[in-house]
């Protein structure tokens, strides 16, 4: 552990209990359980979406994990989630497709307008449907938490565990969290967010040793600052919008930076979004901490901009946040950067804590996904717990997930301009694209976000659909479940028959 680490918890050695005391002794020494002595396991710091998602891949692998969440509870955050064909197979072979449907409604366009509610263009998203058999699905991103969440074993869930620094050795990995416990595993995952510690741990960890590349030392700066919620139990007769079986997407480009949103889903709700675009001095100054993830943090100085605003479904967005419950609104700052290194030793970076990207795209969750099912097939082909094998299946989930983060973080670039750039030469960009350009360029633009579509290769693969070419998987056939038994016996439970 780092120094300060090693120094706090020796002086607080006294007021643990005794049963941790021996672990806390080993790991002050840099030592370890021998192997025989102590179960295998996967410890995952953070409860994002791609935290959950590896858990529940883990947990049909019949893999031991532990997943560490900072909080006392699951805290039901942000707007609305869109869901495509990228990941959808993955909920098939999970077999919580159904329940999933029972929570979003399709999208069939986005719709964008300006601040006096003109619309300047459509994107549509049917385009989709035809080339691989999926419609694009919105649900509230806290419904669809809670649906994964429940899919897990609750004895794996460790809630109100922030994990702070870790050690790792040649037999595994020690976490040290911040009541002063410490956890002993094989692998460490760090899905703990933008402002991850186990990034912020490994990278000094690299820096001692100079191998950190320069582009990870510098910070990057926050690009918005972006307020959301979803409001519940309104009435239809107010919003009309709420009578149709399908979303509506309707997003205004304001003026001075400013721009907002609006999405009916199901069960009379409506997520909304407020942000504002940053300039470059006020980016700078500003003190982006753990506590700016989404949070509870005070959402009014951003919300008293957009009161007067006229929502696209009718009223003002003053009226659609003041039907917001406030344990349904979060504030956060908006970054984007995609990090060279994501893993060293016998732990491994997940979703935003190795990349981050502008939500307008609808890519954030999503690349967590797929980086867990990635990442869960790597594991997944293990041959033991060496150091030597980890490695490896951490060079192959990066060589798959790596260049694939970085297209679709120049992707999601160009739709933040599209839909909240307001310069001149933005707006002239957006002008031509929905004015000169044919529909079918933007029908094409929509249709490569379907062709990337990994399944987990020790489940049987989710049907193909739609008339386009099936995605090429890694293994065309499903392994049978003695091979998949057979393999995760012979690397993760050889420990515990010792």
């Amino acid at each position: 552990m780092v120094a300060s680490s090693v120094n706090r918890l020796n002086s607080c050695r006294s007021s643990l209990p005794s049963e941790y005391t021996e672990k806390l002794d080993r790991s002050l020494h840099r030592s370890m359980p021998p192997p025989s002595s102590r179960e295998s396991r996967i410890l995952i710091a953070g409860g994002g979406f791609g935290a959950l998602f590896l858990a529940l891949l883990l947990e049909r692998l019949s893999i031991p994990y532990y997943l560490f969440e900072g909080g006392l509870q699951v805290k039901r955050l942000g707007g609305a989630l869109g869901l495509g064909p990228n990941i959808l197979p993955l909920f098939e072979q999970l077999g919580v497709a159904s329940l999933v449907a029972s929570i979003s409604m399709p999208c069939p366009a986005v719709d964008l307008y300006d601040q006096n509610l003109k619309k300047l263009g459509v994107l549509p998203m049917n385009a989709l449907t035809e080339t691989t058999g999926y419609e694009k699905l919105v649900c509230a991103r806290s419904n669809l938490y809670e649906l994964i969440l429940a899919q897990l074993s609750k004895d794996n869930i460790i809630m109100n565990k922030k994990v702070l620094s870790y050690e790792e050795n040649e037999f595994g990995v020690t976490v040290c969290c911040s009541d002063n416990s410490i956890y002993c595993g094989d692998i460490l995952v760090g899905a703990d967010g933008t402002q991850s510690r186990i990034r912020h741990n490994m990278y000094k960890i690299l820096t001692r040793k100079n191998l950190l590349p320069k582009a990870d030392r510098e910070k990057a700066p926050p690009n918005f600052v972006c307020v959301a919620g979803v409001a519940q139990h309104l009435s239809s007769e107010k919003y009309n919008c709420l009578k149709d079986p399908y979303v509506h997407v309707r997003t205004v480009v304001g003026a001075k930076g400013q721009g907002w949103h609006a999405v009916n889903i199901p069960d009379d709700q409506i997520c909304w979004a407020l942000w504002i675009e940053l300039d470059p001095a006020t980016a700078a100054n500003a003190k982006v901490t753990e506590a700016s993830e989404f949070g509870f943090q005070n959402t009014e100085p951003v919300v008293k901009c957009f009161r007067e605003v006229p929502c696209p479904f009718g009223g003002t967005m003053g009226e659609l946040v003041d039907a917001t419950e406030d344990n349904m609104k979060a504030r956060a700052f908006v970054e984007e950067k995609v990090y060279e290194t994501w893993f060293h030793g016998r732990t491994v970076l997940l979703g935003d804590a190795c990349h981050t990207m502008h939500p307008w795209s609808a890519q954030g969750e999503t690349n967590e996904i797929l980086d867990a099912v990635i990442l869960a097939n790597s594991l997944f082909e293990l041959r033991d717990l060496s150091l030597r094998s980890i490695t490896y299946a951490f060079k192959d989930y990066y060589a798959q997930r790596y260049p694939y983060v970085k297209s679709q973080a120049a992707f999601s670039r160009a739709v933040t301009k599209l839909f909240c750039g307001q310069s001149i030469r933005e707006r002239f960009t957006r002008y031509v694209t929905f004015n000169w350009f044919p529909q079918s360029y933007s029908c094409r633009m929509i249709e490569g976000q379907g062709h990337y579509r990994p399944q987990a290769s020790f489940m049987p693969l989710a049907e193909h659909r739609g008339k386009g070419p099936a995605p090429r998987q890694r293994y065309p056939k499903p392994f049978s479940e003695e091979e998949v038994a057979r393999r995760i016996t012979s690397v993760w439970g050889r420990r515990r028959n010792l």
